[in-house]
């Protein structure tokens, strides 16, 4: 779950715990990362990163460093790498969320990156604001240093709710929508993503 996973606006926890209830329920196993809808709590009481840590980044198969998670299973390194600024709702990756993926990388590991800001303007807006919004503030860098490992193989991000497949240089980049819409299927379908011996297949699926 790449983030936005619920609003973080009412009082406490409540809407934290709920989300929690629901995802226990699935058969499968579930990974989280923030999105601004939860590090931009209203009102100030709302869950903060580290009861985000406790209730969804507790499990002892991941490596916590910072605010940023490594699973490693069936030969892959999953890197959860968390794009949020507090209080805000644009993104960017620290120097240590930099150097911790970079360390991952470098080990040759067949690498996917789960976060929430995507990293390019890949529906074409021209509005400032927007893109200072919605592209991760400094993917410029990222790319640089990031994109150019042969074994980062795909990123999966959100954010903008509209859905995208590219690639950067070798890496399949995909954003996908969210289930704010999960009735209108034929606008909003969701993208199922599989890697089967490094190689990687999607398609269209949809939620109803």
């Amino acid at each position: 779950f790449g983030g936005d996973n619920f609003n973080n606006n009412v009082e406490g926890n409540k809407d934290a715990l709920a989300y929690k209830e629901i995802v226990e329920k699935l058969s499968c196993p579930a990974y989280h990362v923030r999105g601004n809808k939860e590090s931009h709590p209203n009102p100030d009481d709302a869950i903060h990163l580290e009861e985000f840590k406790t209730l969804f980044v507790s499990s002892p198969i991941l490596k916590v460093k910072g605010k940023d998670w490594l699973l490693e299973t069936k030969g892959y390194a999953l890197l959860g790498l968390d794009s949020c600024i507090e209080g805000a709702n644009n993104g960017k990756y620290t120097e240590e969320t930099m150097k911790f993926a970079e360390s991952i990388l470098k080990t040759g590991k067949p690498t996917i990156i789960l976060n929430h800001h995507p990293y390019t303007n890949y529906w074409k807006g021209t509005d400032p604001k927007d893109i200072h919004k919605y592209v991760l503030n400094n993917t410029e860098e990222v790319q640089k240093r990031l994109f150019g490992f042969d074994n980062l193989l795909l990123t999966l991000s959100g954010h903008k709710h509209i859905d995208s497949v590219i690639k950067i240089n070798k890496t399949n980049v995909i954003v996908t929508r969210g289930f704010i819409r999960p009735l209108d299927m034929d606008m909003y379908p969701m993208r199922l993503v599989e890697i089967t011996d490094e190689k990687i297949s999607e398609k269209l699926i949809y939620t109803a």
